[in-house]
């Protein structure tokens, strides 16, 4: 006879074999996703030749970003901390692929500030970049909460690196 308690313990069994670990191997993927979303973030802002409508794609790979931004920081806070050799891959590859890509971004959307501002949607370029800031930031600090002690500064300057770039496309749009 198959009794309740069986099922149950059936079911919770079930449970935790899709309950997937976020590690160093997660943190990598979200940080390609991202990378590749300020890609489409950047050739959005290229492709924007002025106009209320002509904005809707920009603002869609703008809010892509940020959703994508937001689960990367829950799934880093899910993780467990990485070793100074998964830091040290993470940190390099925010330094030599993530942030020349925001940078190369951020500077797309500043070229377009007269089109933008134009079209009357200078205060929504506003919002979105310091939403974006915000949310880089937490995505950051996430990261860095489980870095090793060693790895500290090296995130430490990545994460400002990347954040001067986004105050500096904000004070352009001041």
């Amino acid at each position: 006879m198959f009794s309740v308690k069986n099922l149950l313990f059936l079911i919770t069994t079930a449970s935790a074999l899709v309950v997937t670990k976020r590690d160093a191997a997660q943190i990598r993927s979200d940080l390609q996703l991202i990378n590749t979303d300020t890609n489409a973030l950047k050739s959005a802002a290229d492709r924007y030749s002025g106009g209320l409508f002509g904005a809707i794609p920009v603002q869609n790979a703008a809010d892509k970003l940020e959703d994508d931004i937001n689960t990367a920081t829950d799934n880093a806070n899910a993780s467990a901390p990485v070793s100074d050799s998964e830091a040290a891959d993470i940190i390099s590859y925010i330094n030599n692929t993530l942030q020349p890509s925001v940078d190369a971004a951020l500077t797309s959307i500043e070229n377009k500030r007269s089109q933008f501002t134009s079209a009357g949607l200078k205060g929504s370029v506003q919002d979105t970049l310091a939403t974006l800031r915000k949310d880089t930031n937490e995505y950051g600090q996430a990261l860095l909460a489980k870095a090793p002690a060693s790895q500290q500064a090296s995130g430490n300057a990545a994460l400002t690196r990347i954040d001067n770039d986004f105050a500096a496309t904000q004070a352009f749009y001041a």
